[in-house]
Protein backbone atom coordinates (compact mmCIF):
# COMPACT_ATOMS: atom_id res chain seq x y z
CA UNK A 1 0.00 0.00 0.00
CA UNK A 2 2.63 2.39 0.85
CA UNK A 3 4.46 1.62 -2.29
CA UNK A 4 1.71 2.23 -3.85
CA UNK A 5 0.64 5.68 -2.25
CA UNK A 6 3.88 6.73 -3.09
CA UNK A 7 4.61 5.62 -6.70
CA UNK A 8 5.09 8.97 -8.75
CA UNK A 9 3.85 8.23 -12.05
CA UNK A 10 1.15 5.93 -13.42
CA UNK A 11 3.17 3.35 -15.20
CA UNK A 12 4.89 2.90 -11.68
CA UNK A 13 1.39 2.93 -9.89
CA UNK A 14 -0.25 0.35 -12.40
CA UNK A 15 2.90 -2.44 -11.32
CA UNK A 16 2.66 -2.04 -7.73
CA UNK A 17 -1.14 -2.06 -7.98
CA UNK A 18 -0.52 -5.45 -9.85
CA UNK A 19 2.10 -6.06 -6.88
CA UNK A 20 -1.23 -6.25 -4.66
CA UNK A 21 -2.98 -7.84 -7.07
CA UNK A 22 -0.98 -10.99 -6.67
CA UNK A 23 -1.18 -11.20 -2.85
CA UNK A 24 -4.86 -10.70 -2.46
CA UNK A 25 -7.59 -9.66 -5.03
CA UNK A 26 -10.17 -8.32 -2.34
CA UNK A 27 -7.72 -5.88 -1.07
CA UNK A 28 -7.19 -4.70 -4.24
CA UNK A 29 -10.74 -4.24 -5.13
CA UNK A 30 -11.30 -2.60 -1.81
CA UNK A 31 -8.76 -0.17 -2.48
CA UNK A 32 -9.52 0.38 -6.24
CA UNK A 33 -13.44 1.88 -4.95
CA UNK A 34 -11.48 4.55 -3.83
CA UNK A 35 -10.34 7.68 -6.30
CA UNK A 36 -7.04 7.78 -6.57
CA UNK A 37 -6.29 11.35 -6.93
CA UNK A 38 -6.90 11.71 -3.15
CA UNK A 39 -4.21 9.33 -1.87
CA UNK A 40 -1.56 8.18 -4.73
CA UNK A 41 1.33 11.09 -6.00
CA UNK A 42 0.72 9.56 -9.38
CA UNK A 43 -2.32 11.37 -9.62
CA UNK A 44 -2.13 14.40 -7.51
CA UNK A 45 -1.87 18.12 -9.48
CA UNK A 46 1.38 19.58 -9.75
CA UNK A 47 -0.34 22.65 -9.23
CA UNK A 48 0.05 23.30 -5.80
CA UNK A 49 3.91 21.65 -4.82
CA UNK A 50 2.90 19.35 -2.70
CA UNK A 51 2.87 15.89 -2.61
CA UNK A 52 2.10 15.11 1.42
CA UNK A 53 0.17 11.85 1.88
CA UNK A 54 -0.99 12.90 5.19
CA UNK A 55 -3.18 15.50 6.75
CA UNK A 56 0.13 16.58 9.35
CA UNK A 57 -0.73 20.12 9.56
CA UNK A 58 -3.98 19.38 11.20
CA UNK A 59 -2.38 16.85 13.31
CA UNK A 60 0.01 19.51 14.39
CA UNK A 61 -2.45 22.10 15.28
CA UNK A 62 -4.74 20.06 17.03
CA UNK A 63 -1.76 18.76 19.40
CA UNK A 64 -0.46 22.23 20.18
CA UNK A 65 -3.61 23.09 21.75
CA UNK A 66 -3.94 19.93 23.43
CA UNK A 67 -4.16 21.87 26.55
CA UNK A 68 -7.03 24.22 26.28
CA UNK A 69 -9.47 22.16 24.25
CA UNK A 70 -11.51 21.38 27.63
CA UNK A 71 -11.52 24.78 28.45
CA UNK A 72 -14.22 27.54 28.43
CA UNK A 73 -14.73 29.20 25.02
CA UNK A 74 -13.31 32.51 25.63
CA UNK A 75 -10.09 30.72 27.07
CA UNK A 76 -9.69 28.32 24.06
CA UNK A 77 -9.91 31.42 22.16
CA UNK A 78 -7.03 33.53 23.74
CA UNK A 79 -4.79 30.16 23.51
CA UNK A 80 -5.29 30.02 19.58
CA UNK A 81 -4.37 33.52 19.24
CA UNK A 82 -1.51 33.55 21.38
CA UNK A 83 -0.18 30.55 19.64
CA UNK A 84 -0.50 32.10 16.56
CA UNK A 85 0.68 35.77 17.53
CA UNK A 86 3.97 33.73 18.95
CA UNK A 87 4.42 31.12 15.94
CA UNK A 88 4.36 34.16 13.01
CA UNK A 89 6.28 36.35 14.97
CA UNK A 90 8.57 33.10 15.38
CA UNK A 91 9.07 32.09 11.78
CA UNK A 92 9.27 35.95 10.89
CA UNK A 93 12.57 36.71 13.26
CA UNK A 94 13.91 32.71 11.85
CA UNK A 95 13.67 33.38 7.96
CA UNK A 96 15.31 36.78 8.18
CA UNK A 97 18.88 33.74 9.37
CA UNK A 98 18.51 32.00 6.21
CA UNK A 99 21.64 32.08 4.58
CA UNK A 100 20.54 31.54 0.96
CA UNK A 101 17.40 31.41 -0.89
CA UNK A 102 15.51 28.66 0.69
CA UNK A 103 15.30 27.38 4.23
CA UNK A 104 17.12 24.78 5.97
CA UNK A 105 15.20 22.06 5.19
CA UNK A 106 14.61 22.08 1.90
CA UNK A 107 18.31 22.65 2.02
CA UNK A 108 18.71 19.02 3.57
CA UNK A 109 16.11 17.84 0.48
CA UNK A 110 18.55 19.44 -1.71
CA UNK A 111 21.95 18.18 -0.15
CA UNK A 112 20.12 14.40 -0.01
CA UNK A 113 18.82 14.42 -3.64
CA UNK A 114 22.64 15.57 -4.53
CA UNK A 115 24.43 12.96 -2.71
CA UNK A 116 21.81 10.14 -4.92
CA UNK A 117 22.44 12.05 -7.85
CA UNK A 118 26.24 10.50 -8.27
CA UNK A 119 24.48 7.34 -9.31
CA UNK A 120 23.23 8.96 -12.10
CA UNK A 121 24.88 9.74 -15.76
CA UNK A 122 23.29 12.83 -17.32
CA UNK A 123 23.38 13.55 -20.93
CA UNK A 124 22.84 17.43 -23.04
CA UNK A 125 20.47 17.23 -25.70
CA UNK A 126 20.48 21.03 -25.89
CA UNK A 127 17.70 23.49 -25.12
CA UNK A 128 18.12 23.07 -21.18
CA UNK A 129 17.18 19.26 -21.97
CA UNK A 130 18.70 16.30 -20.53
CA UNK A 131 18.70 12.36 -20.77
CA UNK A 132 19.83 11.11 -16.99
CA UNK A 133 20.45 7.68 -17.03
CA UNK A 134 20.20 5.86 -13.39
CA UNK A 135 22.53 3.01 -12.15
CA UNK A 136 18.82 0.94 -12.03
CA UNK A 137 19.02 0.70 -16.08
CA UNK A 138 15.80 3.61 -16.10
CA UNK A 139 16.06 6.89 -18.39
CA UNK A 140 14.63 9.99 -17.06
CA UNK A 141 14.05 13.14 -19.47
CA UNK A 142 14.76 16.45 -17.64
CA UNK A 143 13.59 19.87 -18.99
CA UNK A 144 15.50 22.34 -16.99
CA UNK A 145 13.35 25.29 -18.43
CA UNK A 146 10.09 23.80 -17.46
CA UNK A 147 10.86 22.40 -13.78
CA UNK A 148 10.09 19.27 -14.95
CA UNK A 149 11.25 15.53 -14.47
CA UNK A 150 9.31 12.25 -16.20
CA UNK A 151 10.27 11.05 -12.36
CA UNK A 152 7.42 13.37 -11.64
CA UNK A 153 8.54 14.16 -8.18
CA UNK A 154 10.41 17.48 -9.28
CA UNK A 155 6.84 18.73 -11.18
CA UNK A 156 4.97 17.48 -7.29
CA UNK A 157 6.76 19.26 -5.07
CA UNK A 158 8.71 22.02 -6.90
CA UNK A 159 12.17 20.38 -5.57
CA UNK A 160 14.84 19.23 -7.83
CA UNK A 161 14.81 15.30 -7.46
CA UNK A 162 17.88 13.62 -7.83
CA UNK A 163 18.16 13.17 -11.77
CA UNK A 164 16.93 16.99 -11.81
CA UNK A 165 20.48 17.35 -9.42
CA UNK A 166 22.40 15.46 -11.88
CA UNK A 167 21.81 18.09 -14.93
CA UNK A 168 21.99 20.83 -12.99
CA UNK A 169 25.37 19.75 -11.45
CA UNK A 170 26.63 18.78 -14.84
CA UNK A 171 27.02 22.38 -15.63
CA UNK A 172 27.62 23.51 -12.24
CA UNK A 173 24.50 25.17 -11.54
CA UNK A 174 22.79 26.57 -8.06
CA UNK A 175 20.33 23.66 -6.88
CA UNK A 176 19.02 26.86 -5.58
CA UNK A 177 17.78 28.35 -8.40
CA UNK A 178 15.91 25.57 -9.75
CA UNK A 179 13.35 25.40 -6.44
CA UNK A 180 9.76 26.74 -6.79
CA UNK A 181 9.30 30.04 -5.32
CA UNK A 182 7.13 28.64 -2.80
CA UNK A 183 10.15 27.63 -0.91
CA UNK A 184 12.02 31.13 -1.55
CA UNK A 185 12.91 33.44 1.15
CA UNK A 186 10.45 36.14 -0.23
CA UNK A 187 7.39 34.03 -0.17
CA UNK A 188 8.06 32.82 3.28
CA UNK A 189 8.34 36.60 4.32
CA UNK A 190 5.48 37.33 2.26
CA UNK A 191 3.28 34.56 4.39
CA UNK A 192 4.32 35.33 7.71
CA UNK A 193 4.48 39.71 7.18
CA UNK A 194 0.80 39.44 8.94
CA UNK A 195 0.84 39.70 12.50
CA UNK A 196 -1.77 39.11 15.82
CA UNK A 197 -2.00 42.33 17.33
CA UNK A 198 -1.20 42.46 20.97
CA UNK A 199 -4.23 42.50 23.45
CA UNK A 200 -4.26 44.02 26.90
CA UNK A 201 -6.09 41.81 29.52
CA UNK A 202 -9.68 40.67 30.28
CA UNK A 203 -9.63 43.19 33.51
CA UNK A 204 -8.96 46.44 30.85
CA UNK A 205 -11.62 45.42 28.56
CA UNK A 206 -14.70 48.19 27.34
CA UNK A 207 -17.92 47.32 29.38
CA UNK A 208 -20.77 46.84 27.72
CA UNK A 209 -24.35 46.65 28.49
CA UNK A 210 -25.05 43.67 26.17
CA UNK A 211 -26.53 40.36 28.07
CA UNK A 212 -23.39 37.96 28.45
CA UNK A 213 -22.89 34.93 26.72
CA UNK A 214 -23.94 31.51 28.13
CA UNK A 215 -22.36 28.40 26.99
CA UNK A 216 -24.60 26.06 25.38
CA UNK A 217 -26.74 23.76 27.43
CA UNK A 218 -24.26 20.53 28.07
CA UNK A 219 -25.27 17.30 29.76
CA UNK A 220 -21.94 15.59 30.73
CA UNK A 221 -21.79 11.95 29.11
CA UNK A 222 -20.10 9.32 31.66
CA UNK A 223 -17.01 8.16 31.09
CA UNK A 224 -13.32 9.98 30.65
CA UNK A 225 -13.42 13.21 28.24
CA UNK A 226 -11.70 12.40 25.18
CA UNK A 227 -9.15 14.41 23.41
CA UNK A 228 -7.93 12.31 21.25
CA UNK A 229 -9.63 12.94 17.49
CA UNK A 230 -11.88 9.84 16.14
CA UNK A 231 -10.62 8.28 12.88
CA UNK A 232 -13.28 7.95 10.50
CA UNK A 233 -13.41 4.18 9.09
CA UNK A 234 -12.06 4.75 5.55
CA UNK A 235 -9.36 7.41 6.84
CA UNK A 236 -5.99 6.37 5.19
CA UNK A 237 -4.17 6.80 8.21
CA UNK A 238 -5.65 3.11 9.27
CA UNK A 239 -5.87 1.76 5.81
CA UNK A 240 -3.07 -1.03 6.98
CA UNK A 241 -5.60 -1.82 9.91
CA UNK A 242 -8.63 -2.15 7.51
CA UNK A 243 -6.94 -4.37 5.08
CA UNK A 244 -5.58 -6.73 7.75
CA UNK A 245 -9.14 -7.21 8.29
CA UNK A 246 -9.00 -8.64 4.76
CA UNK A 247 -6.80 -11.55 6.40
CA UNK A 248 -3.87 -9.93 4.96
CA UNK A 249 -0.28 -8.67 7.08
CA UNK A 250 1.88 -6.19 5.47
CA UNK A 251 5.68 -5.43 6.70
Amino acid sequence: MKAIARATTVPWFDVEMRKMLELSKPALDWLAEKDSRHWSRAYFKSDSKCDMLMNNLCEAFNRSIMDAIDKLILTILERIRLYIMLLMAGRRVLCEKWHGQVGPRIKKILEKNKGKAQWCIPKATGQNRFEVMHHSGRNFAIDLKTHSCSCHAWDLNGIPCLHACAAISWFHGNLEDFCDAVYKKDAYLRAYEPMIMPMTSQDQWMKINLPPLLPPKYHKQPGRLKKTRKQAFDDLNNLLIHISFLGMTFF
